[in-house]
């Protein structure tokens, strides 16, 4: 399913999408809400386990904030959704959240609410032992995998984790 007003989708691609069947779904470009926000909502509909955004981080800064800002949209829906693309995922924290098989890879931690209470962080470079974040400090940034699983525990609050999906391997650095 296509959802949006269309505008960055070439008129050629979508008569290929229609003649493939795939079905449309138009609003008018003067709308309230971004595509991505309509596509969620309609996804949250259908009561899914999880949901994966695919190219909702790059472009607009405007765009990728509010992208950032839709994960709790599906987190008050009871569905874990994440923001993927080809370098990087981004996701709520759970209460506990595992990572495994990224040995290397760099995460960062955000917190999205004005404080973020009781953070433990196992099998990364460097730990926390119920530690609190608050909105306005950069101390969750850059932390690396160590171990074949690495945990993130959190007992109150929204935190973002931005998780690079390959070692050494940065969107930026092309």
């Amino acid at each position: 399913m296509i959802i949006g007003d269309m505008d960055s989708l070439s008129a050629e691609a979508l008569a290929s999408w229609e003649r493939r069947g795939v079905k449309i779904v138009r609003y008018p470009a003067n709308k309230d809400f971004t595509d991505t926000q309509l596509a969620l909502d309609y996804a949250l509909s259908c009561r899914p386990g999880a949901v994966e955004i695919w190219g909702a981080l790059g472009g607009r800064i405007d765009h990728t904030l509010a992208n950032i800002y839709l994960l709790q949209r599906a987190w008050e829906a009871g569905v874990q959704a994440c923001l993927i693309d080809e370098f990087t995922e981004v996701s709520l924290a759970e209460k506990e959240t595992k990572i495994a098989g990224a040995a290397g890879c760099l995460v960062s931690i955000i917190a999205l609410s004005p404080v973020v209470e009781g953070i433990s962080l196992e099998g990364f470079q460097y730990p926390l032992d119920g530690e609190n974040l608050s909105f306005a400090e950069s101390r969750g940034i850059s932390n690396i995998i160590t171990a074949p699983m690495a945990t993130i525990r959190v007992n109150r609050g929204s935190l973002l984790i931005v998780r690079y999906r390959q070692a050494g391997v940065f969107p930026e650095a092309d």
